[in-house]
């Protein structure tokens, strides 16, 4: 029971950095009402941040905090770096604004590469739904700001995603050019999207098993940013799935953390090691009547020594991928582990129950086991 109760512990300890998402713990650096006034307002944050709302650029009062990121969702565009002044706005109450918004961030002119000036490299960035873009935005070079123009944070300024994530947040950040990657000249290197995805069968220490298990390491959907150091290469996927379909209590979202490292030939024609993590927890909410249902997952596995397809550099149409099928596919995957854990209090009873399932074995027998992998442009 202990060893149960710790892994719950150190599973949730790996969430904080997803609850953070939605519920931030510190220390906003503005926490302020926008009202419906024919008067501008402007909120600062030191001299790293500054927001102003003209005359009458609401209709009706919005809360907004503003909060200083230590750390960055994934940043992998092409010949950028990130740099540190990042910053992420929620809104309450939001509907659009009536007017354009300026945003003043400052950036830092040690950054800038070598021959540029601020105007050619200094970049101002936005993030939402899942990625990284480029703003509407100006350089005032004599107090090295970036002035982020944001007219409606329903629609982007430059893509057709929306601005605005899930839970009216945006992430605001200053990047820069630079001829410098960090990735090597494998061949691999120029690709960002990543899918791979493990088909076995498993079994656990209750005597059951689940035939034809397909790990789909494309969680969540939509675009996978590889980040490349020289052969090296790592995907981070944090997911926060709100439970809008409950609405009588005050609830916590589910959440997902999904982590791959991996690292490939120099010539990029085998992928010598894959590991990969999944954790994820799910609550089921009762109000006040009894505490929250709990179900944590974790699952991991490693590949090793795959031999990947990789396309010559002048074909743009075909991307690196390897399939393998039937049981030489257990020829590369080691180490395959699920844990399920599950934790409800009965109230017609009052007491609590709670079952830890554990796989024992894994094997690739069955008439669907595959392992394959394709890494994709954007």
């Amino acid at each position: 029971m202990t060893k149960i109760i710790l892994s719950v512990i150190i599973i949730l300890i790996l969430f904080t950095s997803c609850d953070e998402l939605l519920n931030p713990s510190s220390d906003y650096v503005i926490e302020k009402s926008v009202i419906a006034t024919s008067e501008e307002q402007v909120f600062e944050a030191g001299n790293d941040f500054k927001i102003v709302f003209p005359p009458n650029a609401v209709n009706q009062n919005i809360e907004m905090k503003v909060k200083k990121e230590s750390s960055a969702p994934t940043f992998s565009l092409s010949n950028m770096k990130l740099g540190s002044n990042l910053y992420k706005l929620s809104f309450k109450g939001f509907q659009s604004f009536a007017k354009t918004v300026n945003i003043y961030l400052k950036y830092d002119p040690s950054k800038i590469e070598s021959g540029k000036t601020p105007e050619q490299s200094v970049k101002g960035m936005i993030y939402s739904n899942g990625t990284w873009k480029e703003a509407n935005f100006e350089i005032d070079k004599v107090n090295s700001k970036i002035i982020f123009n944001i007219n409606n944070l329903s629609s982007s300024s430059l893509k057709d995603e929306p601005v605005l994530m899930a839970d009216d947040e945006i992430i605001i950040g200053d990047g820069y050019t630079t001829t410098d990657t960090g990735q090597s000249d494998n061949p691999l290197a120029r690709y960002t999207y990543f899918r791979a995805f493990v088909t076995s069968n498993i079994y656990y220490d209750d005597g059951s098993s689940d035939e034809d298990m397909e790990w789909d390491l494309e969680y969540p959907a939509g675009v996978r940013n590889i980040v490349w150091k020289g052969n090296n290469f790592t995907l981070l996927n944090e997911k926060i799935s709100p439970k809008d379909w409950i609405t009588e209590y005050p609830t916590l979202p589910d959440s997902t953390i999904e982590v791959i490292n991996g690292t490939v030939s120099k010539d990029g024609s085998i992928i010598v090691e894959l590991k990969y993590e999944f954790y994820k927890v799910e609550r089921t909410y009762y109000g006040e009547s009894k505490p929250p249902d709990l179900r944590i997952e974790t699952r991991r596995f490693t590949v090793n020594n795959l031999d990947i397809y990789v396309p010559d550099k002048n074909d743009e149409q075909t991307y690196p991928y390897v399939l393998v099928s039937g049981e030489d596919a257990g020829k590369y995957v080691k180490n395959l582990y699920s844990e399920i854990y599950n934790w409800r209090y009965d109230s017609f009873y009052g007491k609590i129950e709670e079952s830890l399932l554990k796989s024992t074995s894994f094997n690739f027998k069955g008439s669907h086991s595959r392992i394959g992998v394709f890494i994709h442009k954007i």
